[in-house]
């Protein structure tokens, strides 16, 4: 089943819910604005009742302004109080209580459940905007050929992410096709086309590859590789941790994921590898 992608109608309801957010807020003003107009409020302070006398530049916060009263004699505290402030702003405002307009408290409310509601459409989004970022177990698809050499992959190709290594020429990324090859590539060449793929259903083995039941003898001294017993004709064999996407052991009767630093001597463990090579050691015939 194709993953269904939500992105475009999450970012409708998005600019939507923001959109009416803004209307809001601009109806608010303007409402604001037709009050203080309708009661001949003072254009001098805009109904702060002081006006800015003198600044300087060493500050442009406007810490160190001076004020004075409105020089409108016919501005006084009852006009102010019937026009109210005008939905204007100004640095100075902060440094005078009661100087900074704000909408009416049902207007505050609408604008809160406004904001509510455009937060909630933001933040889904940003989570339908992650699920489709490329990470490991998402299905991706060759769409671009700006890579060099060997990390150059023909177009069209579809695997699943295995990991996002960080390499001395950047970030990588390394993804398996359908029939267990480890490809490289960078990430700018790929698109993901399912974030939650059905493998089996693809024509892929598994996600973490073909398993290889063993025994664990060492890990070797650079810690690269695993020396381990195949049980299918009793020879060792060394594994290339780099080759290895997943190891299971099993120890008092439960199978549970491990690393290669966890592991002991004679540790019956799975080893998920790509089908190549279990072919190659010995662990599947071609």
């Amino acid at each position: 089943m194709t993953a269904i992608d939500r992105r475009e109608k999450l970012k409708d309801a998005y600019d939507n819910a923001y959109a009416a957010l803004r209307v809001a807020m601009d109806t608010h003003r303007r409402l604001a604005r037709k009050l203080f107009e309708a009661n001949d409020g003072c254009t001098e302070c805009w109904g702060r009742g002081w006006i800015v006398t003198w600044d300087t530049l060493d500050s442009l916060t406007g810490c160190y302004h001076e004020s004075g009263p409105c020089p409108n004699e016919a501005c006084t505290p009852a006009t102010r109080a019937a026009s109210g402030l005008a939905p204007c702003s100004s640095k100075y405002y902060s440094f005078h209580a009661g100087s900074t307009w704000n909408p009416t408290d049902e207007q505050l409310d609408v604008e809160r459940k406004l904001q509510d509601v455009a937060s909630a459409a933001k933040f889904a989004y940003n989570n339908e905007e992650r699920r489709w970022d490329i990470a490991v177990g998402r299905l991706v698809k060759v769409t671009g050929s700006r890579s060099r050499g060997r990390n150059r992959q023909p177009l069209g190709m579809i695997g699943v992410v295995k990991s996002l290594p960080r390499t001395r020429w950047g970030d990588k990324v390394v993804f398996l096709n359908a029939q267990g090859t480890e490809c490289w590539t960078n990430g700018y060449d790929l698109t993901v086309i399912d974030p939650e793929p059905d493998l089996e259903a693809l024509g892929f083995e598994t996600k973490v590859g073909f398993p290889c039941l063993a025994a664990f003898l060492k890990l070797s001294r650079s810690g690269k590789a695993l020396l381990v017993l195949n049980p299918l004709d009793g020879t060792e064999r060394w594994i290339p941790v780099s080759q290895i996407n997943q190891i299971s052991v099993r120890r008092s009767g439960q199978t549970s994921t491990a690393t290669k630093d966890k592991l002991r001597r004679g540790d019956t463990i799975t080893l998920f590898v790509a089908r190549w090579v279990a072919e190659e050691k010995g662990f599947a015939t071609k």
